[in-house]
């Protein structure tokens, strides 16, 4: 046994057995191990969701890609279509490449902005191909309410 002194009341003094939580009362040991696991357990649950293999899609026509739909997800675009982009979070990544000559427009939600090659278009602003076969975009969170967009060839829209 040990004497513990209490900083809020001086007078009192306690005594506690060695791994004893002196503030919470109980096993310290026991009630830390149990914490670090239930963290553990949400990292690999977090970790487990995010990290799949990357998830294909094609549309032949405009698409409004859902949260879910933003995770290493590569997008293939085979007509004239609008992919409208949700709002974007920690981790989204997508690529999305347009397979034929047509126009293909990506816009995103109306109060995110879009960051493209390094300038920062106004938020809602979208981006366009122009036309030609193989055009490709790669999106990813850049910081809150920011995509951060990189292409060769794809231009800001209206």
């Amino acid at each position: 046994m040990i004497k513990h002194y209490d900083p809020v009341s001086p007078e009192t003094h306690k005594e506690i057995k060695m791994g004893q939580d002196p503030l919470m009362g109980g096993d310290f040991w026991t009630g830390t191990r149990r914490k670090v696991n239930a963290d553990i357990a949400e990292l690999y649950t977090d970790v487990a969701a995010r990290s799949t293999l990357p998830a294909v899609a094609t549309y032949a026509a405009s698409q409004v890609l859902t949260a879910a739909q933003c995770y290493n997800t590569t997008v293939f675009v085979t007509a004239v279509a609008t992919i409208t982009l949700p709002a974007v979070a920690v981790g989204m990544s997508l690529d999305i490449t347009q397979v034929g000559a047509f126009v293909m427009t990506i816009d995103p939600d109306t109060t995110q902005i879009i960051i493209l090659n390094g300038t920062a278009l106004a938020g809602g602003v979208t981006i366009v191909s122009d036309a030609a076969t193989g055009e490709t975009v790669k999106l990813v969170y850049h910081s809150a309410g920011t995509w951060y967009a990189t292409s060769a060839t794809l231009d800001a829209g209206a």
